[in-house]
């Protein structure tokens, strides 16, 4: 079967099952390396919530957004996101968890199994704040999936009736194929944010809040990422593209994400606010978000064992040589109001989000704003961030975001 061959399974009305697409595989294949490989959206607050209420607003979630339970089935490129899972609700103790790292929250690190119908899952956090996460296996949804998912949560406790929000067909590589982009694939080397690699092992994360920039948040924020670098890079920022903006009134919780990228340091051009800015729109008016969406489809029909051997012995050459053909990834999931998270008798102080580690990533930074500021929360592989590399880079990030 080739991928351009259709499916009547994939095309029912019902848009609850979609082709496993290439960078999905890839997020697959980045779980068996690094789990949980989880986008996390956490929000915090005050007021009383219930487990029981928070387990009957899932189930009526998951009635409205079947991307919250669908199942891994098939092999290779047959391989396809059914029905057949169902979203859990699980109580932890999150008493001893300030929220500003992973100290006190083993629970971050809970695996997730796509192909036992555990792609997501809610955790109800006891604890002062009380927190609720959200949580997806990057294979199964994206972060707007993923912060659309949260506040259906919080319109079901509410009572609200939930938005639907489809799972499938649409895959990133066919609204990708529509653009018309053209593929030059590269295989540049650039540097690591926090300096060289040690061998330490495991994942960690880092949370900061700020003042809200003025404007540009994306491009001030990665400046001030490049500013506060070790040496002098260069370094090859990727920032994630919703592809859901090139089809109107679409509502999909799958994972439609292309990426664009920027150069910062060592003379790149792109070393100012207006810069990166300009950058950025340039790689959008080309359609250049769409090109590794069409280079992952390459992979859809190599098996995940393969994947994962090869993507391990490449991490080791990159941390050896010391260069990355990407430094970092920088995504936004934009700003809101904290009432999109509120529920009848708890009220939200903060939402933020924990990105997924990968090894062969040296950092991840993910933002979303409120009232409160701009929330900031970097993870990366432990041997980049270890001796407080990685808390020492986001103290120096959120001096500069904050002069501004």
């Amino acid at each position: 079967m080739s991928s351009s061959e259709p499916s009547e399974a994939l095309t029912h009305a019902s848009a609850t099952a979609r082709r496993l697409s290439g960078f999905e595989r890839v997020w697959l294949v980045a779980g068996r390396i690094s789990p949980p490989f989880a986008i996390q959206i956490v929000v915090e607050g005050q007021g009383a919530l219930s487990l029981e209420r928070v387990r009957e607003a899932a189930r009526v979630v998951a009635e409205a957004c079947p991307g919250s339970k669908l199942r891994l089935t098939g092999a290779l490129g047959w391989a396809r996101w059914v029905p057949g899972g169902a979203l859990e609700v699980v109580e932890v103790d999150g008493s001893r968890w300030d929220g500003y790292g992973p100290e006190g929250a083993p629970f971050l690190e809970r695996p997730l199994d796509p192909r036992a119908g555990r792609a997501c899952e809610v955790l109800f956090v006891r604890g002062d704040p009380v927190r609720i996460v959200v949580r997806a296996h990057h294979a199964a949804m994206d972060g707007v999936a993923t912060r659309t998912l949260a506040e259906e949560l919080f319109r079901a406790l509410r009572g609200e009736p939930c938005l639907a929000a489809a799972a499938g067909p649409l895959t990133d590589v066919e609204v990708a194929r529509s653009l018309g982009a053209t593929i030059a694939p590269t295989r540049p080397e650039f540097a690591s944010h926090t300096g060289p690699a040690t061998e330490t092992p495991g994942n960690t994360w880092a949370r900061v809040t700020v003042p809200m920039p003025p404007d540009r948040v994306m491009a001030r924020t990665i400046v001030a990422l490049a500013e506060a670098s070790v040496g002098e890079g260069p370094w090859r920022i990727a920032v994630p593209v919703d592809l859901r903006r090139h089809r109107d009134g679409l509502r999909s919780t799958a994972n439609l994400t292309g990426i664009a990228h920027v150069e910062v340091g060592a003379g790149r051009a792109a070393a100012t606010v207006d810069g990166v800015a300009e950058a950025v729109a340039a790689q959008l008016r080309e359609r250049q978000e769409a090109v590794a969406v069409l280079l992952a489809d390459g992979v859809r029909w190599l098996p995940i064992g393969l994947m994962t051997a090869v993507g391990r012995a490449g991490m080791r050459r990159e941390r050896a040589r010391g260069g990355f053909p990407t430094s970092g990834t920088v995504s936004n999931l934009g700003r809101g109001a904290l009432a999109t998270f509120r529920a009848l008798d708890f009220a939200p102080t903060a939402v933020f989000w924990v990105p997924p580690a990968s090894p062969s990533l040296p950092l991840f930074m993910g933002m979303i704003g409120h009232e409160g500021g701009l929330e900031l929360c970097v993870a990366a592989p432990t041997a980049f961030a270890d001796g407080g590399r990685l808390t020492a880079l986001l103290a120096r990030v959120a001096d500069r975001l904050s002069r501004a």
